[in-house]
């Protein structure tokens, strides 16, 4: 496993997990068929055999004829319809993102988050949930982990969300969402038997509808309503990537919402940060400007692919970083926190 080095007057190590995600798939999450059915899910259901359900308009109004002005992204992990006998394996989430398409062609991060939910009846009888068992994995290359469907969570999937909040809706502007997010399959106790390639796990991306920033569910299904939601797609041991996306293929292989062929956006365009020398060899030295506050303030490093090669909070406003690790090429180093999102290209030679 290659590793990255950032160097805050102390050296740390840590591990870069490699995400799958690529314009093929984000197509194939959408266009191909569903890996399994849901456990516990009625067929009448329109979503219980696990096939995507998306390509509809953007921007949208409610049964009374109200548009929605806001969005956020969810997911949901199920057992497939003959079940899964493991109950030492978890499944770890991270890396929820959410973006709105606008019409001038630009893709804008609107969400992004770990997440949060809850254990819920398989079917969503009466809404009703109990807790998810969540467990912390910033340790453990980030985000969360639950188990499902079996055990104390027999009976149940586990519906998940972005911490943040909803996201605004310009509905003048905006034509498309997209949602991914980042899963596998990890051990629950490490000195317990390795169960993972029995453990059956499906998940699903999607997006849904919101009257407004803050309005709760109502009984009429006038304050939300489903956007869609991507195929299941088998959890495994590697990170993969889950998406959905409101539009044809055909748009998304024109305009994809990954770093490596959408326009990149730079919400903050002021220059708050210097990068050198860049060009470079081994290493880089990054100086964040005083403007820039360093409260939830986080470095992420992705290749031309879109992948995601690395993140972690910063802490200081001078850091080193080493490319050693690196092959020669162009990474992208973004900057974000709440406030401020920047994005540098890097050139190691």
């Amino acid at each position: 496993m290659k590793k990255l080095y950032i160097l805050l007057f102390t050296v740390f190590s840590f591990n870069i997990n490699y995400s799958q995600n690529s314009t093929q798939t984000i197509i194939d999450d959408m266009a191909s068929l569903p890996d399994a059915a849901l456990h516990g899910v009625p067929s009448y259901y329109s979503w219980a055999s696990g096939a995507a359900n998306g390509q509809n308009p953007v921007p949208a109004k409610n049964n009374q004829g109200e548009w929605f002005r806001a969005m956020t992204s969810w997911g949901q992990v199920y057992i497939p319809v003959e079940g899964s006998q493991a109950s030492n394996t978890r499944c770890q989430i991270r890396n929820m993102l959410s973006k709105l398409l606008y019409k001038n062609g630009k893709w804008i991060e609107v969400q992004s988050d770990n997440p949060q939910g809850a254990a819920f009846i398989e079917d969503f009888a009466n809404n009703a949930s109990i807790n998810a068992g969540i467990r912390d994995e910033s340790n453990n290359g980030g985000g969360i982990s639950v188990i499902v469907g079996v055990g104390p969570w027999a009976g149940y999937n586990f519906h998940f969300w972005p911490l943040g909040s909803r996201a605004e809706v310009d509905v003048d502007s905006v034509i498309g969402v997209f949602s991914t997010c980042e899963a596998r399959l990890i051990l629950h106790d490490q000195n317990q038997t390795d169960d993972r390639d029995s453990c059956k796990n499906i998940m699903q991306m999607g997006a849904d509808w919101w009257l407004n920033l803050n309005i709760g569910w109502l009984p009429d299904w006038s304050a939300n309503n489903g956007i869609g939601n991507g195929r299941s797609k088998w959890v495994t041991k590697e990170w993969q990537s889950f998406n959905y996306y409101s539009l044809s293929p055909a748009e998304i292989l024109s305009n994809p919402p990954i770093f490596a062929t959408s326009n990149i956006e730079v919400i903050n365009t002021h220059e708050q940060l210097n990068i050198f020398p860049n060009p470079s060899q081994n290493k880089i030295t990054i100086n964040l400007l005083e403007t820039v506050k360093l409260q939830n303030l986080y470095i992420l490093i992705y290749d031309l692919q879109g992948y995601l090669l690395f993140q972690q909070q910063i802490m200081q406003k001078k850091l080193d970083l080493s490319l050693a690790c690196l092959a020669k090429g162009v990474y992208l180093v973004k900057i974000r926190n709440d406030l401020t999102i920047i994005i540098r290209k890097v050139v190691k030679e």
